[in-house]
């Protein structure tokens, strides 16, 4: 395992009234949370770095308004409208990889109708 110094001034210190141990142990943890969310670590990956859990992990990115999903503005608002259809099994392809294939396939003028199914 890898160490990395960092130089923290006494004055934040004292500003943030935490111990050294503690403020290390809160940027691994930020900086695991940020690698994440910058898709440059799996979550997996990140929780090894924070030094926790993959499940205590993703439920700590709530802590830190980060997403535990990877999907579009526009991919949510999809699934948003087509649900619960978009929950539903099409073949071999996951439900919702199936369904934003479908919707890229429309023209970029197409409404989209809840009610209608895949």
């Amino acid at each position: 395992m890898s160490t990395i110094q960092l130089d923290i001034p006494e004055e934040i210190l004292i500003s943030l009234k935490e111990t050294p141990e503690t403020i290390a142990r809160e940027l691994q943890i930020l900086a695991a949370v940020k690698l994440f969310e910058l898709g440059k670590l799996s979550s997996g990956r990140a929780a090894q770095l924070a030094g926790i859990s993959r499940v205590e992990f993703l439920m700590l990115l709530g802590r830190y308004q980060v997403s535990p999903f990877s999907l579009t503005t526009e991919e949510l608002e999809y699934v948003k409208a087509r649900s619960p259809t978009c929950l539903r099994s099409r073949g071999s392809e996951p439900p919702l990889k199936s369904a934003i294939a479908n919707h890229a396939n429309k023209s970029s003028t197409a409404t989209l109708n809840p009610s209608k199914t895949l």
